[in-house]
């Protein structure tokens, strides 16, 4: 997605991955499974109806993303990502520190910011940065409604 600088529209709740894929609330896991390679792309059910899809260091816009998608019952629900400048690399807790990720939200923040401005509920659902000190993370998530 060379010379593309925006992959989220406000306007539709959108994340365009390539030129020709996008996901949004009606984006099913085989249409993970198919853009991304039943190989590349993680799952794990939590045995409620819940199954969450990731896939790590995907390439967009000249940035390395980390997506996680939640779906219920084949029905995405929440996409949370996180970005940066070079590949994700594996990690421990050793290496977390609150400072870091406090950081690493503001980018998000930034971030999101330079995509849809500053509006963050939207028709089709709402997104914001958080900071999770119990998954040791920060990430975008977007929730889409019913």
């Amino acid at each position: 997605m060379e010379g593309i600088d925006k992959i989220l529209d406000p306007n539709t709740g959108k994340i365009f991955l390539s030129e020709k894929f996008y996901i949004n609330s009606n984006t099913k896991p085989n249409d993970l499974k198919i853009h991304f390679g039943q190989n590349e792309l993680r799952s794990l059910s939590m045995g409620n109806g819940w199954i969450h899809y990731s896939i790590k260091n995907a390439q967009i816009a000249g940035e390395y993303f980390i997506f996680i998608f939640l779906f219920y019952k084949d029905f995405l629900k929440t996409v949370s990502f996180a970005i940066s400048e070079l590949p994700f690399s594996e990690t421990s807790w050793n290496d977390w520190n609150k400072e870091k990720e406090i950081k690493n939200k503001s980018i998000f923040e930034n971030w999101l910011s330079k995509q849809i401005g500053t509006q963050r509920s939207f028709a089709w659902g709402n997104i914001s940065t958080i900071l999770d000190e119990k998954s040791g993370s920060s990430a975008i998530v977007l929730n889409y409604r019913e």
